[in-house]
């Protein structure tokens, strides 16, 4: 194949070679993860006191968690074991109240409204 058939096929920026040594690439990595983490925080804080809608995820035990549609990971706290097992797949209102840093969740919540467990033990018994 001919130079320049490669050249056409080759980004020009893939051909350059590494001119940044590996100690300012090492650099740039935590500050770019410090800021996504800084982020990431602010915009769970922005969600603080506001209702979303949200999926209960399925567990065998406490504490319920739920994947809001903002993809929010959040911990349940007024659900007890039956309730969260009842509403596992459902989709519900929550109330974030407050941040939480953590690896697996990224707020407490609670359940906006109790009717959304009592409709769905309504669904359970019909």
């Amino acid at each position: 194949m001919s130079s320049r058939f490669l050249r056409a096929l080759v980004p020009e920026a893939f051909l350059l070679k590494n001119t940044i040594s590996a100690e300012i690439l090492q650099k740039r990595v935590i500050l770019m993860t410090e800021l996504a983490k800084e982020q990431k925080k602010a915009f769970v804080l922005s969600q603080v006191g506001k209702t979303r809608l949200a999926i209960v995820e399925k567990r065998r035990s406490l504490p319920a968690r739920a994947v809001c549609d903002n993809f929010l990971h959040v911990e349940l706290s007024n659900l007890n074991t039956k309730e969260a097992q009842m509403l596992a797949g459902q989709e519900i209102r929550i109330l974030v109240e407050r941040y939480e840093s953590s690896n697996k969740i990224d707020a407490r919540a609670c359940v906006f409204s109790k009717s959304d467990v009592q409709l769905s033990r309504l669904k359970e018994i019909t």
